[in-house]
């Protein structure tokens, strides 16, 4: 009886190992991941933050970022520019799935901008439609899970941004951003290296 009931458990406990096992280990590495990330403070930005937050992000990797107009953006919120490389990039902080509209926008962008390619950054996931749209109009998106592996390949996740800071340069009237330097923190121009203005906080 002892026996039966010994190697029934060890049934169950393999059972278990086998099919709760790898998901298990596979959902605490996606969470260790989303909190080096810290997407989840990414979750509560503004837009304009989400976006300097990406400009900030692209500029660690090499390319030189321009932020548009918010008024008239043509349909992309970023331009990076690297060698012959230019990419119109729509940013979309959702807290729903990104449709389809998102893909035409930039696609837009590819032409006013003269671009090469575009690409929609989102916190969140894309509908089946946008995903079909993008891959027949050399739109890159990436999705939740590819915000998070960019956001740890540059830098050390996200800190806590309060939503109501929405700095402006004086000189040109684009966004302020957080950066650091050899003298600490400091709001800098995204329109660099155009625009130069600095402030202390």
């Amino acid at each position: 009886m002892y026996g039966q009931t010994r190697n029934g458990w060890l049934s169950v406990a393999v059972f278990l190992a086998v099919d709760f096992g790898p998901g298990l280990l596979v959902r605490r590495m996606r969470s260790a991941r989303s909190r080096a990330s810290g997407v989840h403070h990414v979750d509560v930005m503004d837009g304009v933050n989400f976006e300097r937050l990406l400009a900030d992000r692209f500029r660690a990797s090499g390319w030189r970022v321009t932020m548009t107009p918010k008024d008239s953006d043509y349909g992309a919120d970023l331009i990076l520019e690297r060698r012959s490389d230019k990419v119109a990039v729509q940013a979309k902080r959702y807290t729903s799935t990104v449709g389809i509209s998102a893909v035409q926008q930039v696609i837009g962008a590819i032409h006013h901008y003269k671009a090469s390619r575009g690409m929609v950054v989102t916190n969140s996931h894309f509908t089946p439609n946008a995903i079909e749209l993008a891959a027949s109009a050399d739109v890159e998106l990436w999705d939740r899970d590819a915000l998070q592996a960019f956001l740890v390949d540059t830098g050390r996740g996200v800190e806590a941004v309060d939503p109501r800071e929405s700095r402006r340069c004086p000189r040109c009237g684009r966004s302020l951003i957080q950066r650091s330097g050899p003298r600490g923190q400091f709001w800098g121009c995204t329109g660099f290296p155009k625009c130069r203005y600095t402030e202390q906080k």
